[in-house]
């Protein structure tokens, strides 16, 4: 008689069979759930809710040219919306101050960035208010 013994199965073959099937299973929910659905659920690219993590972005910001004007795609108070580290709820708790590269109008500016993409911006919120609030104040 032949002692016949089974096949060992390495680890790494283990861990890719794993691996595999939780990337079928997301593949899966992803488009029976939809991609955004799945995504808000799993908090993966989910933007910044929180003031303070935005506070801490805008001090280091403080250090990197152009960073501290950039608008970044938030939720505050289940509102989409754009901030950039000059929004009043932020720039008051700083420790340093503004670059000089970042103005007053820089918001006007981004509202105006966003109508020439061809978008409606009338309920878009940048800094605390809507960009026709911006065009106004700027006129």
């Amino acid at each position: 008689m032949v002692n016949k013994k089974g096949q060992e199965m390495s680890v790494a073959t283990l861990l890719l069979i794993v691996l595999g099937l939780v990337i079928v299973v997301l593949v899966i929910l992803g488009f029976s759930m939809g991609w955004s659905g799945l995504l808000e659920k799993i908090n993966i690219f989910k933007p910044s809710s929180n003031i303070d993590d935005l506070m801490n972005n805008c001090n280091l910001a403080l250090t990197q040219p152009g960073a501290f004007c950039e608008f970044k795609a938030v939720t505050l108070n289940g509102t989409s919306q754009y901030v950039n580290c000059q929004d009043s709820r932020i720039a008051g708790s700083l420790g340093g101050s503004a670059p000089s590269s970042c103005n007053e109008n820089t918001p006007k500016m981004f509202c105006g960035s966003l109508t020439a993409g061809n978008r409606n911006v009338s309920k878009t919120v940048v800094n605390g208010q809507l960009c026709s609030v911006w065009a106004v104040a700027s006129a």
